[in-house]
């Protein structure tokens, strides 16, 4: 309810570029009173709002990008990314020419299968799955595969992790 000797405020604009006063006794400087008498917003304010609404458009995006766990923004898939991993750093000594340990890993069924150890997938857990930990022990530790040539790098080792972990499906893959 107005009182007296103030001016009664309207609601700003639907586009919230100008603030309605009635009458110019709110104005600090007559270039901010358009022709209807409406406190308009200055060149500084208009600035200021569209940097602010530009920073949090930006942080919004960045917050948004960030905020999904890694499993949810990549689903790892067994053919297309774990199958050449196995293929080209396990299948040489875990294939269907050579089986140390009685471990085979070309096909779905032998890798589930495990070898002379047991089982190398718990499906949902790689720290329990022999697959994953030894893949990602120290160097220098004897039990390290593959046992010849180099480890595989840590995007290799995650890959495997994260595919464990996300329950070790194989998809339609039965074989290489």
């Amino acid at each position: 309810m107005p009182t007296a000797g103030r001016s009664p405020i309207a609601p700003p604009s639907t586009l919230g570029l100008r603030i309605a006063v009635e009458g110019a006794t709110a104005a600090t400087r007559a270039d901010d009173l358009d022709s209807r008498g409406e406190l308009t917003l200055n060149h500084w304010t208009r600035t200021t709002t569209l940097l602010a609404g530009a920073a949090a458009i930006a942080a919004l995006a960045l917050t948004t990008s960030t905020s999904q766990p890694a499993s949810a923004a990549q689903q790892v898939s067994f053919a297309r990314d774990v199958w050449p991993i196995v293929e080209s750093r396990c299948v040489s000594c875990h294939g269907p020419v050579d089986q140390f340990n009685d471990l085979r890993m070309d096909t779905a069924q032998a890798i589930l299968a495990g070898g002379r150890g047991g089982k190398i997938l718990v499906p949902g857990q790689p720290e329990q799955s022999t697959f994953y930990t030894r893949v990602n022990l120290p160097a220098d530790d004897l039990d390290l595969m593959p046992a010849e040539g180099d480890p595989l790098s840590p995007q290799e080792i995650e890959t495997i992790r994260a595919w464990i972990a996300q329950g070790a499906d194989f998809g339609g893959w039965t074989g290489g």
